[in-house]
């Protein structure tokens, strides 16, 4: 059972995920459509996909950083160039 506080909490997360798989898997379908449509292999499509969904979280939480203030590691790469190997 959830504790009363929690209630409207929980149901906000279930209903947010049940949206995100829709969401998710009409994504998938469009992507997939506008690929073969495109004439590109369902390889390159599923592979440009999860290369957009690995990166993208990381470019938005570099960006509402940026927003705040702080210094992320994309305003440091250039500089930092020389000194990785």
């Amino acid at each position: 059972m959830v504790p009363s506080g929690l209630v409207v909490p929980a149901a906000t997360f279930v209903v947010a995920l049940a949206v995100l798989l829709v969401a998710s898997d009409a994504f998938v379908s469009a992507a997939e459509r506008l690929g073969l449509a495109a004439g590109a292999s369902p390889f390159i499509i599923g592979a440009t996909v999860v290369a957009g969904g690995t990166s993208l979280p990381g470019v938005g939480a570099a960006a509402l950083a940026g927003r705040a203030g702080a210094v992320s590691f994309f305003h440091l790469a250039p500089a930092a160039a020389p000194f990785v190997r």
